[in-house]
């Protein structure tokens, strides 16, 4: 195990990634899925995956507009004219399930790729309508959900390296988690929503965001040690980290921070176009067991933190998977007679 340092953080900020003209196959009768599309690292990702003719791409927004604004731009940027946007709002458990019900209606029977990109940092505790703190529910419950219940479709989707695959944005802020204090109540799940706890502990919801990417390697991790590992299973799953990029993600905070952030993008961060590779790689390139399970960050395999890869991290893994199954079968059925149908085991 490694730690990750400041020094390996600029190497990789400064690598000139490969071009996705280096590992691109051709989509031609694939359907792709990509959440949170309609701007940023989702849009340019979108904008490559169009150039390779899929026969649909789909982009799951929350804003119609936007998602309007994006398909209009996908098309005059690349030619394409089959990306089509539905609404998606990870803060409501009721629009998962409607995507999802629409995609069992006119998804077409398989999906070849699915990118759970949409995510969000915010900057102070509220909840959202299903009564979780919306980081949890926009960045771990929300996606989860949608995985499980667009899992039929992917693992119906004919094997043809390199999919069907799943992938998980991450980050590398999830190094910075030596531990993870809430581990020691009875529901790590529940201690995160509370927000009296939040009050007494006196730390930012901002906090939560390294969090919630851990617990993007932590799923990807769990799903894929209950899949058959290819080539003896088709379908792929793996997690990525694009790295330091300019985005919208630091929308909501304060001036000073915003200012900071900017400067800090200004140095080093990548465009959403570079960042989208690290998408592409992981979502087409490497070999399938190789990336299975994997976190990849600059478009190679990684090796994760010290506390994902230690048996406290490993414990905490394994008590997220089942809670998280737990909220999630009681939001929606399906999610108990999938996981029970195509996994090895809950």
């Amino acid at each position: 195990m490694v730690r990750r340092t400041l020094w390996n953080f600029l190497v990789d900020q400064w690598t000139t990634l490969p071009a996705v003209s280096q590992y691109q196959v051709d989509l031609t009768g694939k359907t792709v899925v990509i959440t949170g599309a309609n701007t940023g690292l989702g849009l340019a990702a979108a904008k490559h995956f169009a150039r390779l003719g899929p026969q649909r791409l789909i982009i799951g927004c929350r804003d119609s507009q936007k998602a309007s604004a994006a398909v209009t731009s996908i098309r005059e940027e690349t030619g394409f004219d089959r990306s089509e946007a539905w609404p998606l709002d990870l803060a409501s458990f009721a629009s998962v399930r409607a995507f999802a019900n629409r995609f069992e209606r006119e998804g077409g029977g398989h999906l070849d790729i699915f990118v759970g990109n949409a995510g969000a940092l915010f900057v102070d505790y509220a909840k959202t309508v299903d009564g979780w703190e919306r980081s949890l529910q926009v960045n771990h419950l929300g996606p989860s959900l949608l995985i499980f219940l667009l899992l039929p479709y992917l693992m119906k989707a004919p094997a043809s390296p390199p999919t069907p695959r799943i992938v998980i944005l991450s980050s590398e802020t999830h190094f910075v988690l030596l531990s993870l204090p809430e581990a020691k109540y009875p529901n790590i799940l529940e201690k995160l929503n509370d927000e009296q706890y939040w009050k007494a502990s006196k730390q930012p919801i901002t906090s939560l965001y390294p969090i919630v990417k851990l617990m993007a390697i932590f799923f990807t991790r769990s799903l894929a040690s209950r899949l058959a590992t290819p080539p003896a299973g088709s379908l792929t799953v793996t997690c990525v980290n694009p790295g330091f990029c300019r985005t919208e993600l630091t929308r909501g905070m304060n001036i000073l921070t915003r200012f900071i952030v900017h400067f800090g993008e200004w140095c080093l961060a990548r465009t959403t176009e570079v960042g989208s590779r690290t998408i592409m790689w992981a979502a087409l390139a490497g070999r399938q067991g190789e990336v299975h399970g994997r976190y990849t960050s600059a478009c190679r395999v990684e090796e994760e933190s010290d506390l994902v890869l230690s048996k406290e991290g490993a414990d905490i893994e394994e008590r997220l998977w089942m809670e998280t199954l737990e909220i999630l079968i009681q939001i929606d059925g399906r999610v108990k007679s999938y996981v029970e149908e195509y996994l090895e085991c809950m």
